[in-house]
């Protein structure tokens, strides 16, 4: 079968680089066709996805506080002239905006299936076809080994992901984080220059080298994280983590998960050095909650 996969696949954030390696390994044999949000709608473009055997609508956040991705906000206007079978998979919800629910639902009445990540999302949905799933990074989590169970504040090693965004205060983050008695190893997510990831993650390491590899997660005895993945690929390497809810979905990703508490707003950087401590008190159970919170997603 040739299965088109439809997600954010050219805009360099790791989580989505991820999430279509994960779906191109579940569906083999089939052959996958990456097919880059957004794309405009025409008669070639319409011709080429029916001649598809399967479409999945993937890739993460596609329906946040705007208008959904083109082609999809008007799909109840061109979605029964697709006559290949479609299905949704590993999406966040973050609003619907009330002229585009009608195409949210049309595409659910159409879709075989249509799985979003939490529960908000399910509840913003408002379709009884809508079921959750966890992200589809869990279809085949990373391992960074058995994580550090025994060490001194001296020789912690702490990840960080950090990135500028509307409502951070990033001056007051870099120097809480400066002022941790840790040494801090920087793992970039995305390239977004509006991010400034790599700008901000250099003034925290100075051996940093500007380049994701999951290797960075080996050693870790400790996570703070703001982008969505860095978050979830922390709880799949079983390495307690603090988020930074830069987005709605982080703060979703560690209600669901049980760990509200250890998810702190853009604007509570104050808070974040008694929270490590009380992490860090946890540190053995939080790291068993996690391993055996990631088996049983994945086996979800």
């Amino acid at each position: 079968m040739n299965i088109g996969i439809t997600g954010w696949w050219k805009n360099g954030n790791e989580g989505d680089f991820r999430i279509l390696e994960c779906m191109t390994r579940a569906l083999a044999p089939h052959s996958i066709v990456p097919i880059d949000l957004p794309f405009s709608l025409n008669e070639d473009s319409l011709h080429r996805m029916n001649l598809l055997d399967f479409i999945v609508l993937g890739g993460g956040g596609l329906f946040q506080d705007a208008p959904p991705p083109h082609p999809f906000q008007d799909f109840e206007v061109w979605g029964k002239r697709l006559q290949t079978p479609i299905g949704v998979a590993g999406v966040g919800i973050d609003a619907i905006l009330p002229e585009y629910r009608a195409s949210v639902h049309a595409l659910a009445e159409q879709a075989r299936f249509f799985f979003v990540r939490d529960r908000v999302s399910e509840q913003i949905a408002g379709h009884p076809k809508v079921q959750v799933a966890p992200d589809l990074t869990f279809l085949y989590p990373i391992d960074s080994g058995e994580a550090q169970q025994t060490f001194s504040r001296n020789s912690i090693v702490c990840g960080v992901n950090l990135r500028n965004f509307a409502g951070f205060a990033p001056e007051q983050w870099i120097e809480t984080l400066q002022a941790l008695p840790f040494h801090l190893r920087g793992i970039p997510m995305a390239t977004y220059d509006s991010w400034q990831e790599i700008e901000l993650l250099q003034r925290l390491d100075p051996t940093f080298a500007g380049v994701f590899d999951s290797c960075l997660y080996q050693g870790l005895g400790m996570m703070i994280g703001t982008a969505f993945h860095s978050v979830v690929f922390a709880i799949q390497a079983a390495i307690p983590v603090i988020g930074i809810a830069y987005a709605p979905k982080v703060h979703r990703l560690m209600a669901d998960i049980g760990l509200e508490r250890f998810s702190l707003e853009p604007n509570q950087w104050q808070k974040l050095p008694r929270l490590l401590d009380t992490l860090l008190d946890q540190h053995r159970e939080l790291s068993v909650y996690l391993r055996e919170t990631t088996h049983r997603l994945t086996e979800s």
